[in-house]
């Protein structure tokens, strides 16, 4: 018996696919230092979850990290305070809408 012949397999996996078919940062401008990671947008783009990873090659170097973003009125508003990342972390939030994210 194959996996996806259970129905809430296959509502996960379109779920995901859908979720994460477009890469919001993808278009972004991208401003590193040693101290954040901050993505400007052309236009604002609204999301709710955010995917954050760390090249675990090289071991689990953050211990923690908070997000911030500008919102379309040039607000910097608090999202997220966690602690940390690893190969892969998904932070859900309540549905916003930026101009600029930092990390």
């Amino acid at each position: 018996m194959s996996l996806f012949s259970f129905p809430r397999l296959r509502e996960f996996g379109a779920w995901r696919r859908t979720t994460f078919a477009t890469d919001l940062a993808a278009g972004a401008h991208a401003t590193v230092n040693d101290e954040a990671i901050e993505l400007r947008f052309d236009q604002p783009v609204t999301f709710d979850i955010l995917s954050l990873e760390e090249k675990i090659e090289l071991g689990q170097r953050v211990q923690a990290h908070r997000v911030l973003y500008q919102d379309t009125a040039g607000v910097w508003q608090w999202l997220i305070e966690a602690h940390t990342i690893g190969c892969k972390k998904l932070e859900r939030f309540n549905r916003v809408t930026v101009k600029v994210i930092r990390l």
